[in-house]
């Protein structure tokens, strides 16, 4: 299908600079590593983007995101930190609630075709960026794409090759396929094994028009991938302390099988869990055993974990449940909406939850909010904002006529 390119309506500066900003926090984290009070830039810009959501809130004056799903969850941790005060739990509580609340901003604004063609050209751009600092900039200033410590951006990287698999299967640009596989490479190099598994995953289990045979032909492509991928020398050291290994040497009753400290994180996070199972220790109570185990990392890296430790098996499902009827009330909104354009923004808001679901089980993916999470509500929130799809110059005729 070809697109065809069209002047957009005065509405569409809001949501434009919105996507913009924080494209443009996520580049800028990438280079500026100075601390300012004992905390680096990424430290301040998920508040950067929290701010912002809250002004476009206030100065929209309308919400049309289905907040009601993560009511229960966010009524349960205000409440838990208004009785269990602390401030490292006011930010953690905070950093989870930050792409509802970006979410509920961007659903305030006025959407059209021009819009999400816009979009899927800053993603391209985007993408652009990734690949220069990932690929290019490390041998600028001669050191290896592991040394940039990828972890955050990797996130990112599956949610523009989302935005990319979108493009392709909607409009049938083919460079969009091509600019997904060299974004593949990212977490290749940068040796960071849930983001290879993350992007994969995506060729076969999209929500987007795929036929049966590219669904089969990727598994494949998966396998080989994988299977080569795994013999490389770097993947060997990062998944076996002795350098070498096979497939089924990989579990965690393998003393040679490296987690990276993982085990030890997780093994302190269960014994809390056994303590307080139901309604969790508190919030951001587990950086404490951290620090009485002697370990300088302060998050869980696992966020299945980390929620039951704080909030127990409520919290988590009182979170999961919110995520569950946000994905029931996609799939109800896909089978019902025609409009091509407005199609692929739910496609692409269901298939981010693929990612989204697998970063939870080895990172920390709700807390690098404005690396995924606030882009992620957005493209969700472009399924509940007034989407106009007629161009501007149409609408103000027929406007003149009525009168």
């Amino acid at each position: 299908m070809q697109i065809i390119k069209i002047q957009g309506t005065p509405f569409a500066n809001k949501p434009l600079r919105f996507i913009a900003v924080n494209l443009f926090l996520i580049a800028l984290s990438r280079f500026v590593n100075i601390k300012i009070f004992g905390y680096t830039p990424i430290g301040y810009f998920w508040i950067l983007m929290l701010l912002y959501s809250i002004f476009t809130i206030l100065t929209n004056h309308k919400i049309k995101f289905p907040v009601l799903y993560y009511l229960p969850f966010t009524f349960y941790i205000i409440g838990y930190i208004i009785f269990d005060f602390s401030f490292l739990g006011l930010q953690s509580t905070l950093q989870y609630l930050v792409p509802l609340i970006a979410g509920m901003a961007f659903s305030g604004f006025i959407i059209d075709q021009y819009v999400i063609q816009k979009i899927f050209r800053y993603n391209r751009y985007f993408v652009f960026y990734i690949l220069f600092y990932c690929l290019i900039y490390p041998y600028f200033i001669g050191v290896s794409v592991i040394a940039l410590g990828l972890p955050a951006i990797v996130m990112t990287c599956s949610l523009s090759a989302t935005l990319l698999l979108g493009e392709y299967f909607t409009f049938r640009t083919r460079y969009s396929l091509l600019l997904f596989f060299l974004l593949a490479l990212v977490p290749i190099l940068a040796v960071t094994r849930m983001g290879v598994v993350a992007i994969l995953l995506l060729l076969p289990l999209n929500f987007f028009k795929a036929n049966i045979s590219f669904r089969m032909a990727s598994v494949i492509v998966i396998i080989f991938v994988g299977l080569f991928v795994f013999t490389l020398p770097d993947f060997q050291h990062k998944m076996f302390y002795s350098g070498k290994g096979s497939i089924k040497d990989i579990s965690l009753e393998n003393e040679d099988f490296s987690t990276t400290g993982r085990k030890t994180l997780y093994n302190l996070l269960e014994y809390g869990i056994e303590q307080n199972p139901v309604w969790g220790n508190g919030p951001r109570s587990e950086l404490g055993i951290f620090i009485e185990a002697g370990l300088t990392i302060k998050e869980s890296h696992n966020d299945y974990l980390a929620i039951r430790y704080e909030y127990g098996w409520i919290g988590l499902l009182l979170l999961l449940l919110g995520y569950a009827m946000q994905i029931i009330s996609l799939l109800i909104k896909l089978w019902k909406e025609k409009n091509i354009f407005t199609r692929v923004m739910i496609q692409a808001a269901l298939t981010l939850f693929i990612p989204f679901f697998a970063f939870m089980y080895t990172d920390n993916i709700l807390k690098y909010t404005f690396f995924f999470g606030t882009l992620h509500f957005a493209i969700i929130a472009f399924t509940y904002a007034t989407f106009i799809s007629c161009k501007y110059e149409e609408s103000n005729i027929l406007q003149k006529k009525s009168e």
